[in-house]
């Protein structure tokens, strides 16, 4: 789906996050339910970022997806919801994030074209042939709708603010720095992610 440099540093972002994710997963307390759902959520959207970067899944596998990140958006609004302005801040900064994810799930094939959902569009991607997806005539397919791209572009701003958040929090907070960082680092992967999109 991307090309490289973009797929590798993307990849080796989210492989970051991922651990991290665990590793704070792992170490929460059982009866800690907010930090573990927390770091689960992201946890499962850095290893879905990489999934979507290499192994573009068909129209099914995208659902399923959406159907996973819409429990998690429940669930990050059950156990996080405060009413006390930082924690509002960081409730709503994951509920847009996972917004963003199943905005990215529902959307690819609008902002790829549906060609980059099939196997065949996968092995070109596996050959970074570079090659654009062409209809059956052989002209390139045309690019996302102005409406596709002008949500996609909502999206990204969102991402960025929530990006923006964090990094506020790291430079305000003298707790939990590192959970803020990788926080920071999602969000910048994904905005990345949502503009190479319709690069």
């Amino acid at each position: 789906m991307l090309t490289s440099p973009w797929d590798l540093l993307l990849t080796a972002l989210f492989a970051m996050t991922l651990a991290l994710s665990l590793w704070w997963w792992t170490s929460a307390s059982r009866s800690d339910v907010r930090d573990r759902v927390l770091h689960l959520n992201h946890a499962v959207m850095s290893a879905a970022m990489i999934v979507m970067i290499w192994w573009p899944f068909g129209r099914l596998g995208s659902w399923v997806q959406i159907a996973i990140f819409a429990l998690l958006f429940l669930l990050v609004i059950r156990v996080d919801w405060q009413p006390v302005f930082e924690r509002v801040g960081d409730t709503t900064a994951h509920v847009l994030m996972n917004l963003a994810m199943i905005w990215m799930l529902a959307a690819m094939p609008l902002l790829m074209g549906d060609s980059a959902m099939t196997p065949e569009a996968h092995a070109d991607h596996a050959g970074h042939g570079g090659a654009m997806p062409s209809d059956a005539s052989g002209m390139a397919m045309a690019g996302p709708d102005t409406w596709v791209k002008a949500l996609n572009g909502v999206a990204t701003a969102a991402v960025f603010l929530c990006g923006f958040w964090w990094l506020r929090q790291i430079t305000r907070s003298g707790q939990h720095r590192a959970h803020a960082a990788c926080h920071v680092l999602m969000a910048g992967g994904m905005a990345a992610m949502l503009i190479l999109m319709v690069a």
